[in-house]
């Protein structure tokens, strides 16, 4: 397993939507997180937006070009424009972490908190 060398490491992760040939990577992380649930699966996602009209995306968090976590995406189209929900059959999707552990729970909880801010950051300057 490659460790990340710190935080700041982190801190500079690239954030990006997954292209579907990434989906294999994002099933293998989904599976090995605490957070993980098959209501974050492409597969999962793919059928419940065809039978309600909506779409999804994920968004992936990477360093050192490895995929440490993400988000997937529901998203429906409103006469105000694009937009994100929760619905039924959606309960317990949400943010998927995939870090690798440190020995310090301060490195640990600062690895964390990076990947989230990243994620914020992202998510924030999208147009929902």
């Amino acid at each position: 397993m490659t460790m990340l060398a710190s935080a700041s490491e982190v801190s500079h992760a690239d954030v990006r939507e997954l292209r579907e040939t990434e989906y294999d990577a994002w099933r293998q992380l989904v599976a090995a997180s605490d957070q993980g649930s098959v209501y974050a699966l492409p597969d999962y996602l793919d059928v419940l937006c065809e039978a309600t009209d909506a779409r999804f995306r994920i968004v992936g968090v990477f360093a050192n070009d490895r995929l440490v976590g993400g988000v997937p995406l529901y998203e429906r189209r409103s006469h105000v424009g694009l937009y994100v929900e929760n619905r039924l059959l959606l309960h317990y999707n949400g943010i998927v972490l995939g870090l690798p552990p440190k020995k310090s729970p301060a490195d640990q909880t600062a690895q964390t908190l990076a990947v989230l801010g990243s994620l914020e950051h992202h998510l924030a300057s999208r147009s929902y």
